[in-house]
């Protein structure tokens, strides 16, 4: 059974840059319902599966801010300072903060996505630059680039407590969705460090062309490739991440930056700063198939949960060209503070279990019939009795299944989904006040 916030949806959406310093059987998906309460003072409590908007958070140099895209109106709904020399953005897997680098003062901002307020200030390296969080949410990984260092936050605490030795002038990082590696492009030295996040070393460095200056580094809903931008030669290098191995270069604009990927993994859209440009790369051929122009030296790019648009900052344009994913085309452009540099969007969560959805997930665990009849009923019954605004018997029944499921637990349920379905019951049961 799919988790209430997966965390492997915001990989992509929170691949970030950074400006260079010199210039410039997998789970099964739910199935969500609605309370059929009545009363008035039920249907607050019918917890809709509504499609939610996603928020882009852009981090503007220049006006040492973040502006925040609500990505349904493409208006900005907020703008969060100071947040000085604001140049990477990452997002928490669970949407409640974002991340943000300040290069010119050694340190890195945590807002609280909620509020839209800066929570914590945390001293890390000189010139920070690029950020990525893992998975699981537990820490965030950050380029230093003139301390030729990654910091290691623990977000728990929002403290460093690794500094990893990577190249020289690392920029970009990416971390591998099962979160065992983090990427790092290493800007001078003209190679991407590899480093295992369980005991924070590097364990491999990929060799890249001559003079390749990269910068960028997104890698694939499976893990299996890391595309990196190289500044000066205006390519792409694909690695294969089992081998940590260059397997193709591709030609792209003039100056590439940043990249991300779809959330299928089928394409990869790459910033080329002095072309004003953004290339659509298909991994499947590793080729350009479109070419799309957007504002002034564009920068980085993010693209929402859905896949449906990518979002690119226009640095010289002190704007966000929308992209529509289906036709490559800029639809329309947003006016952000000035230079603005890294972007991420906010993931998509999964809606609030209802009793309904209870029901829908106990019917597709495939239980003995005799099992699953009785559990169903328990949900069943608390259902109508929602209906008729008996919240106590309501209660009463949800704690009965909760109570059966953990005995069945490892017995006739899978202990994994045991525990799911557990917690979603008490979830429920918090909605009803019980």
């Amino acid at each position: 059974m799919r988790k209430r916030t997966p965390a492997a949806i915001v990989a992509v959406a929170a691949v970030t840059v950074a400006s260079i310093r010199s210039g410039g059987g997998g789970p099964r998906k739910r199935r969500r319902g609605l309370w059929a309460a009545p009363l008035a003072a039920l249907a607050m409590l019918a917890l809709a599966p509504a499609a939610l908007a996603q928020d882009a958070y852009v981090a503007n140099v220049g006006s040492a801010n973040v502006s925040v895209i609500d990505t349904a109106t493409n208006t900005v709904t907020a703008t969060i300072a100071p947040v000085a020399f604001a140049e990477g953005v990452a997002i928490t897997p669970d949407g409640a903060r974002a991340y943000v680098t300040n290069s010119d003062s050694d340190t890195v901002s945590v807002i609280d996505t909620a509020t839209n307020t800066v929570t914590a200030t945390i001293t890390v390296g000189v010139f920070p630059k690029g950020v990525a969080i893992t998975p699981d949410g537990t820490r965030a990984y950050v380029t230093v680039s003139d301390s030729d260092t990654v910091s290691v936050i623990d977000t728990a605490t929002n403290t460093v407590t690794a500094t990893i030795t990577v190249g020289d002038i690392p920029m970009g990082v990416a971390i591998t969705p099962d979160g065992t590696r983090a990427y790092v492009a290493n800007q001078s030295s003209h190679t991407v460090s590899v480093i295992a996040t369980a005991t924070n070393t590097v364990t491999a460095t990929v060799p890249l062309a001559t003079q390749a200056f990269p910068q960028g580094v997104a890698i694939t809903p499976d893990g299996a490739r890391a595309y990196v931008t190289n500044v000066h030669p205006g390519t792409v290098s694909v690695i294969d991440t089992a081998t940590n191995t260059v397997t193709a270069t591709i030609t792209v604009g003039d100056v590439p930056r940043g990249v991300a990927i779809t959330p299928d993994g089928a394409r990869a859209y790459v910033t080329n700063e002095h072309s004003d440009t953004v290339s659509v790369i298909d991994t499947a051929t590793n080729t350009v198939t479109a070419t799309i122009t957007v504002g002034d030296f564009p920068f980085g790019v993010a693209i929402t949960p859905d896949g449906a648009r990518a979002y690119v900052t226009n640095t010289a344009s002190s704007n966000v060209s929308v992209i529509d994913t289906a036709t490559n085309t800029a639809t329309t452009t947003v006016a952000v503070g000035t230079w603005p540099t890294g972007v991420a969007i906010t993931p998509a969560t999964a809606p609030a279990p209802t009793i309904t959805s209870l029901i829908d997930d106990v019917e597709g665990l495939g239980l003995h019939p005799g099992t699953e009849r009785s559990l169903v009923r328990k949900l069943e019954g608390a259902q109508k009795n929602v209906d008729k605004g008996e919240l106590d018997e309501a209660c009463e029944k949800l704690a009965s299944f909760a109570e059966q499921v953990e005995a069945l637990s490892g017995k006739k349920i899978d202990p994994d989904d045991a525990e799911e379905l557990t917690a979603d019951a008490t979830a429920v049961r918090e909605d009803l006040g019980c």
